[in-house]
């Protein structure tokens, strides 16, 4: 069963920033792909190993 609640609620070792995103100062900075293509390569290994 699922039960909807909010960040709050839970207890944290250190506070979390008012706002952070994932940045970089790198002349060639690591990219990561759509999340769509993630899901479709799970998908695709998932069907993989099922059909063993």
């Amino acid at each position: 069963m699922l039960v909807p609640t909010t960040a709050e609620k839970f207890a944290r070792p250190a506070p979390r920033p008012a706002y952070s995103v994932l940045g970089s100062e790198r002349e060639h900075p690591i990219t990561l792909p759509p999340w769509q293509q993630g899901v479709r390569a799970h998908l695709a290994a998932l069907e993989e190993v099922a059909s063993r």
